[in-house]
This record gives structure tokens, C-alpha cells and sequence, in this order.
């Protein structure tokens, strides 16, 4: 890359996606100009952003930014904060991992690819939620196929010893830590 940033440490940036949670985030923009990734939380996360932000800075070019959007159906302002990262080409190749013909899928080498703990903590920050009712936890997963999701309890048990399974949330399907587990 132009910058001077090594394609390798590029590379081992996108380690630093899977260790934050992000790598089933990564998507070039529509126009397939940019591979740049655009990370967004409310303002009631911009502490965990802030984080992400230090955790991915040698892969940003501007600190994160505070924006305001209106929702078209209520009407409403959303303020967020966000930053994005410069664009790459290994970020394209990673993305590719997580998605074909843009559709989310999990490749079958997530069980070599989930490895760090923080990785899981992470994913449970941005897509998961502990249960009011009995206290486990709740990965949405429902954006899986049911063999990608098969694929992810396997990698998630091995790597890290804690029992998932497929639990159905209406008619869709995510994956569950029962409390004994989510103690672990």
C-alpha cells in the first residue's frame, strides 16, 4: 500500500478483526470501489468504539466522528459515533472469507479463525444479549445457515469450552449459552 502500511501487518489487523468481533462486519462498499470497513456504534457505546478505534488504529486514517441521521419511518435523530478503515486489499481477501455472492456465510475454517478469547467477548458485546428469564445467553445468529451455525457451536466448544446450541427465537434460529456456560 501506498501509505508504507506492510501487507502483512494488514494482514495481521484482520487477526485483529477476528479478535474484536468484526470479521463477519467487513463489507466494501457498494460501489466495490472501497474495501474500507465502517465501524458505528450509539453514543451510549462510544466508550467500546473509542476502544475498537485503539485496537484498529494503524488501519484508520481520521479518529472516530460523531454524526446524526434522521430515521425515514419515525422521524427520529440517531446520533452515533463511527470511523472507517482505509482500504485494502487484504481486507477484500478477508471479507471474501466471510461472504459469497454477498450473503453471510461462516467458512469452514472459523474453528482455526475463532481463537482468541476476546474475539468471543466481543461478538457477545455486539451481537448477543443475556436473557431476562434465566440469565443465558443469546448469539443472533439467525443470518447463518443452519450448517454455518453447526460450524460456529463447533469451533466456539472446542476453542473456548463453552456449550452452545441452536435455540429458535420464533422462526428464526440463534445460538444459545446456557447460564451455566455463559459463567464459564
Amino acid at each position: 500500500p501506498e501509505d508504507g502500511t506492510e501487507p502483512e501487518e494488514v494482514r495481521e489487523n484482520c487477526g485483529g478483526f477476528l479478535r474484536l468481533g468484526l470479521a463477519d462486519r467487513l463489507k466494501p462498499c457498494a460501489n466495490l470501489v472501497s474495501d474500507d470497513e465502517f465501524v458505528s456504534h450509539g453514543v451510549r457505546q462510544k466508550e467500546y468504539l473509542f476502544w475498537k478505534y485503539k485496537e484498529l488504529k494503524n488501519l484508520v486514517n481520521k479518529p472516530p466522528r460523531l454524526s446524526r441521521e434522521w430515521h425515514a419511518t419515525t422521524g427520529k435523530a440517531y446520533d452515533s459515533w463511527h470511523f472507517s478503515t482505509r482500504s485494502f486489499p487484504e481486507l477484500k481477501e478477508f471479507y471474501h472469507q466471510f461472504y459469497e455472492n454477498g450473503r453471510k456465510r461462516v467458512p469452514e475454517s472459523i474453528r482455526n479463525l475463532l481463537v482468541h478469547p476476546l474475539s468471543l467477548a466481543v461478538w457477545l458485546m455486539d451481537d448477543g444479549y443475556k436473557r431476562n428469564d434465566c440469565n443465558a445467553i443469546r448469539l443472533n445468529t439467525d443470518a447463518f445457515s443452519d450448517g454455518d451455525q453447526h460450524h460456529l457451536i463447533d469451533a466456539i466448544q472446542e476453542n473456548f469450552g463453552v456449550q452452545v446450541r441452536v435455540h429458535r427465537k420464533g422462526i428464526y434460529r440463534n445460538l444459545y449459552i446456557p447460564v451455566k456456560s455463559a459463567k464459564h
